[in-house]
């Protein structure tokens, strides 16, 4: 029995829209990319602010460093994370946690980012990472961002 010519038609576009690159993004291949701006002086550090980036996972990081010019021009270090370590996904959810700054003669924010399949994983690897850049904080946490992607 012959194909109808009306049938061929979707397959045929969807055969050249996987050939092209045109299907949209799963969600495992869409990476979330934050950059923390910290502006340093003397032996002091502080954070100036963050930038966060959702796209392609090729594209998402200098997408966010550009971002990161644009917003920070003065930063002297950036912390970079993403949602993705060695291949291994930490998870959807984005938790920015920010703290003041408690190391003697030094005034000025921490902040750490986490990812995690929750908002409360998020959060404790937010911490970690907290502790990470900014060992000397008061630990006055304040979330500064929390978001589900």
């Amino acid at each position: 029995m012959p194909r109808s010519p009306l049938k061929l038609v979707p397959r045929l576009a969807l055969v050249s829209a996987l050939l092209l690159g045109a299907v949209p993004a799963r969600a495992e291949d869409t990476a979330i990319h934050t950059i923390v701006a910290v502006a340093t002086e003397g032996g002091c550090a502080s954070a100036l602010g963050y930038v966060v980036e959702v796209g392609e996972r090729d594209k998402v990081r200098e997408a966010a460093e550009q971002k990161l010019l644009e917003q920070f021009p003065t930063r002297k270090v950036s912390n970079h994370k993403d949602n993705d370590k060695k291949g291994k996904p930490l998870g959807r959810y984005l938790v920015v946690l920010s703290a003041g700054v408690t190391k003697g003669g030094c005034t000025g924010r921490a902040m750490g980012v986490g990812f995690g399949a929750d908002e409360a994983s998020a959060k404790k690897d937010a911490k970690k990472d907290l502790g990470k850049h900014f060992p000397f904080n008061d630990g006055a946490l304040k979330v500064e961002h929390s978001k589900g992607y």
